[in-house]
């Protein structure tokens, strides 16, 4: 099973949003880890519309561990399921919890990577760099690691300061040079996705559209426009991309057999 990590570096270049829709168009049954240290799911208040009650999540996994029950069992019994099928491990509900969890992500990061009674890949929110409590073994067990980047010179500067040192930390525990790629959220301009691309000394795995609209549909509960739970738009089309781009890189992209 494939383990993919989003995060960024600063200001709020929509890693919840992508990760969303990066776990709706993959192209095998995925589960969406919100792993981001701000209190209250993102994911459930947005994509979700707040229908679902955050009554389960991380902090129960916890919780179910330390009294003995094999995570792997805990992830299962504690995942939410929303519309579009999108299976979603939720964060923290409030501030309180959030000093409970930073014992946790060494054991589930090796969990994660053993989803196999599952069957799904993992996709994870992992919110900012830096943050208190920040997921940083998630990111270290990670097949890929997706830096995300704005267009503009305060976020690329900050996603560049990024770049070096958590390609650094990744190294320190073994990981190729190819785990770490960045992603660029925004119009293009002024900088194109080549040019953030050097600035940050990473490969650029894909790119997405300013499309506030289509974002909406991912991150603010509004109605989606022609497919049901997916942004009928630009962005659909490009986080498409970004899933082919990841699953070839990975090594899991589909192959078509073609009829003798």
């Amino acid at each position: 099973m494939a383990v993919i990590a989003l995060t960024s570096a600063s200001g709020a270049p929509g890693v919840t949003t992508t990760a969303v829709g990066l776990a709706l168009a993959w192209h095998r049954p995925s589960l969406l880890v919100e792993a981001a240290m701000t209190p209250g799911s993102a994911v459930l208040a947005g994509y979700g519309r707040g229908v679902v009650a955050h009554d389960r999540g991380l902090v129960d996994v916890r919780a179910a561990a330390a009294l003995g029950q094999p995570l792997d069992e805990a992830i299962a019994d504690h995942l939410l399921v929303l519309d579009g099928g999108l299976r979603l491990l939720a964060g923290v509900a409030n501030a309180a919890q959030v000093a409970a969890l930073p014992e946790l992500w060494e054991p589930l990061a090796a969990a994660l990577r053993d989803m196999d009674a599952l069957g799904v890949d993992v996709i994870i929110d992992a919110g900012r760099l830096g943050a208190f409590a920040a997921p940083d073994p998630l990111l270290r067990q990670a097949d890929l690691v997706c830096l995300l980047s704005g267009s503009d010179l305060p976020t690329i500067n900050a996603a560049r300061g990024a770049a070096g040192s958590l390609a650094e930390d990744l190294s320190r525990y073994g990981l190729g040079q190819r785990v770490l790629q960045s992603v660029l959220v925004g119009p293009g301009r002024p900088y194109s996705a080549r040019e953030v691309s050097g600035v940050l000394g990473l490969p650029m795995l894909g790119s997405l559209p300013w499309d506030p609209r289509g974002a909406a549909v991912l991150s603010a509960g509004a109605p989606p426009s022609r497919r049901r739970s997916r942004p009928g738009s630009s962005l659909a089309r490009s986080l498409d991309a970004l899933a082919t781009a990841a699953a070839v890189e990975l090594g899991t992209a589909p192959t078509t057999v073609e009829a003798s």
